[in-house]
């Protein structure tokens, strides 16, 4: 049996001098980092008496939740260089006789900063006839910068086919993929 050493030495060679690297070094290499993150359970509601025709209802969000992610692997919010959202999925959260969503003919998922206008993160359209859950398209566009802003805000809009005759609670369960520099 032949043992190739040569190749590996490069490789331990890098290894050995990354190690050896000061932390002013690391900052110089500007290396990145990936990380998964999953806002679950956000909870909303949509109530009875909404006429057809377009609607939205705001989400209870809390952007603080990146910052927390970042903090617990060692991060800043300022080391953050996208984020996008990788998948999104809603379902009604009635214990008792869950709805469906027939009178739902279109969902989108919009993120808002700053009283600026609402950007699409997710949506289905249309909505398939009989569901108890949803799987939405993601945009896949970048939010690091609104997640930096001061203030975010989420909402659900919605194009319904025919009124909404009783009130029903939804979850939305959003998965992200954050990509964070060692540069400070």
């Amino acid at each position: 049996m032949k043992t190739h050493i040569l190749p590996l030495l490069p490789v331990a060679a890098l290894l050995i001098a990354f190690t050896a690297c000061t932390k002013e070094d690391q900052d110089r290499l500007n290396l990145e980092a990936e990380l998964n993150m999953q806002y679950s359970d956000i909870q909303f509601a949509i109530d009875s008496g909404i006429p057809a025709g377009p609607t939205s209802v705001a989400l209870t969000f809390n952007p603080a939740e990146l910052n927390d992610v970042l903090a617990h692997n060692g991060y800043t919010i300022g080391q953050l260089k996208e984020f996008r959202i990788t998948g999104a999925h809603v379902q009604n959260a009635d214990a008792v006789a869950p709805s469906v969503y027939d009178a739902v003919q279109r969902l989108a998922i919009e993120l808002g900063r700053n009283g600026s206008g609402y950007q699409m993160i997710a949506k289905v359209d249309p909505v398939p006839h009989g569901a108890t859950e949803l799987t939405l398209e993601t945009s896949g566009i970048d939010l690091a910068q609104a997640m930096k802003a001061d203030s975010v805000h989420l909402r659900a809009s919605l194009v319904l086919g025919e009124a909404i005759t009783h009130a029903s609670n939804h979850l939305l369960k959003l998965n992200g993929k954050l990509v964070v520099t060692t540069a400070h």
